[in-house]
């Protein structure tokens, strides 16, 4: 995976600006921001250690990431990528459902 051409290659074809963001260990998000400059999506260089190809993530708002990511035996949600805080979006996780599809979850610093 190449970020730094693959966000200009997305910014250019949809009219996006990227905004780089420091993330500390994780490296650089490209926070991709529409005209109006609110967010549109985003992009990490995906682990090596987490296998798989690269893919879209979508993300659903939440009232406390902690909360959503334990699961519960109503909907067997396991841990993608455990809550961890960014130092400019909030609290974030991975999710999958019982069948392996993911999810990121998004919500306030705690």
């Amino acid at each position: 995976m190449d970020p730094d051409g693959e966000g200009k290659f997305h910014a250019e074809v949809l009219g996006w600006k990227v905004v780089p963001v420091d993330m500390g260990p994780m490296g650089t998000y490209r926070l991709f921001k529409r005209d109006d400059d609110k967010d549109a999506g985003g992009m990490l260089q995906k682990p090596a250690e987490s296998g798989g190809p690269s893919a879209w993530l979508p993300y659903v708002a939440v009232e406390n990431t902690d909360d959503r990511a334990s699961g519960s035996p109503s909907w067997a949600a396991r841990s993608g990528c455990s809550p961890r805080t960014s130092p400019t979006f909030g609290r974030f996780a991975v999710i999958a459902d019982p069948t392996g599809a993911m999810l990121g979850i998004l919500g306030p610093s705690t």
